[in-house]
C-alpha cells in the first residue's frame, strides 16, 4: 500500500514538472521571438489596435486625446496652470499608414522623430471627482511634473477639468 501511494505521488510530481517545463519553454520562445523582432527592425509585433489617436476611419485625430503631461507653473486653490508638452504628427498620413499596419496585425514603426513637440499652458481645474495618484491636492506645488487625464482635449481647449492627475517621478 505504501509503495503504491509513493508511486502515485511521484507520478503526479513528474506530470507537474513536465507541465511547468512546457509552460516555461513556450514563454521563452515568445520572448525570443519578440527579441528577434526588436533586433531586426526595432518594432514589436502587434495583434490589434494600439492606443493611438485615430478615429474609426483611420484619420489622424489628436483632438480626441485627453491625456497630457507637463510642469505646474502656478497653483491657486483648485486651479493649476500646467505647461503641457503636446505631440503633433509631422506627417499624419505616415502615422495613418502605420496604424493600418497595426490594425492588420503587422509590425509598425512609429518613433519620436515622427512627431513635433509644442508647449502650451493649460488651466486645469481640480474638483471633487478628480482622482489623485501618488499625490494629494494639498501636496501639489509649482515645479511638480504631472500626468493629467482631462475631460477634453488639450489640443483644442485651453481650460480643462482633471479627471485623473498623477505626479511623475523626477
Amino acid at each position: 500500500m505504501q509503495m503504491t501511494f509513493e508511486k502515485i505521488v511521484c507520478g503526479i510530481l513528474i506530470v507537474v514538472v513536465l507541465f511547468l517545463g512546457f509552460v516555461f519553454l513556450g514563454q521563452q520562445k515568445a520572448i525570443n521571438q519578440i527579441r528577434s523582432q526588436i533586433s531586426n527592425n526595432g518594432t514589436v509585433p502587434s495583434n490589434g489596435s494600439a492606443n493611438l489617436p485615430f478615429d474609426d476611419g483611420g484619420a489622424m485625430d489628436v483632438d480626441s486625446q485627453s491625456h497630457f503631461n507637463g510642469e505646474i507653473k502656478a497653483v491657486s486653490g483648485s486651479n493649476l496652470d500646467v505647461e503641457a508638452v503636446l505631440y503633433i504628427p509631422k506627417d499624419p498620413e505616415k502615422i495613418k499608414a502605420q496604424q493600418e499596419k497595426i490594425k492588420s496585425g503587422q509590425a509598425a514603426t512609429i518613433s519620436s522623430d515622427d512627431y513635433q513637440t509644442t508647449k502650451k499652458v493649460i488651466k486645469v481645474l481640480l474638483n471633487d471627482s478628480t482622482q489623485y495618484f501618488d499625490l494629494k491636492q494639498e501636496d501639489i506645488r509649482v515645479g511638480d511634473k504631472v500626468f493629467v487625464t482631462a475631460n477634453d482635449s488639450p489640443y483644442k481647449k485651453d481650460s480643462l477639468t482633471a479627471v485623473k492627475i498623477a505626479r511623475l517621478k523626477q
